[in-house]
Formats: structure tokens, C-alpha cells, sequence
């Protein structure tokens, strides 16, 4: 059950990312109206892995229970300087290098101090 709420929320989240939202509270209207990402692909990739950019380096924010992510052992605080031998430290090519559901990712994290590969297995929300 638990896995089924979190697959809604992804499908849910990809498709509102898509509009931008306006309201008129003194008409009660909502609008939707689609946005720059309108035409992208669908993503069904999941690994259960929040990372962003803080202080010029790509930090592991969230890790979501029962994800790929944590059965790999990544930890909020991880620090990713390489995903597949691509040492770029760009979050969009990270990011994209890890949206292959059934693939296998290499990840070189740093987590105090010292370097750890980590194997990542991207799963499907489908």
C-alpha cells in the first residue's frame, strides 16, 4: 500500500509539474495552464533519492524508506562526486544518468571524509 501512495504522488507530481497554477479567489476559478515542460516525456524512473546543489556540491537531501536509494545505503549527507564514471558534477546529467528503471548505477559518494562506490539499482514506479 505504502508503495502504491508513493508511485501516485510521482505520477501526480510529473504531471502538475507540467502547469502552472492560477487562481481567482473572488470567482473560485482555478486554472490550469501548461507550462515549458507541457511536452515533455513522462519519467518513470525511481530511486527514492532527493539530492541538490549546496555550497557547489551535489548533497543527498532526502532518501525515501523502502526506496532504491536506501537499500543501496545512500544517507542524507552524502556527498555525489561521480555517477557512472561521469565526474561533471552537473545535478541535471546526474540526474538523467539515473533514470534507466532495471539499470544499475555506480554512485562515488564522499560521506566523512572518505570515498564510497555505491551500486544503485533504478526501479520503475509502474
Amino acid at each position: 500500500r505504502e508503495y502504491l501512495l508513493q508511485r501516485d504522488r510521482f505520477i501526480y507530481n510529473d504531471l502538475l509539474r507540467r502547469f502552472n497554477l492560477i487562481i481567482n479567489y473572488d470567482r473560485r476559478d482555478l486554472y490550469l495552464i501548461p507550462n515549458s515542460h507541457f511536452k515533455d516525456a513522462f519519467d518513470y524512473s525511481y530511486t527514492g533519492l532527493g539530492i541538490y546543489m549546496i555550497d557547489g556540491e551535489i548533497t543527498v537531501v532526502d532518501v525515501m524508506p523502502n526506496s532504491p536509494s536506501e537499500a543501496a545505503g545512500l544517507k542524507p549527507g552524502d556527498v555525489i562526486m561521480a555517477v557512472s564514471n561521469n565526474f561533471t558534477r552537473n545535478i541535471q546529467v546526474y540526474k538523467s544518468l539515473m533514470q534507466t528503471p532495471g539499470e544499475k548505477v555506480k554512485v562515488l559518494i564522499m560521506r566523512d571524509g572518505e570515498p564510497i562506490i555505491i551500486t544503485l539499482k533504478v526501479r520503475s514506479i509502474m
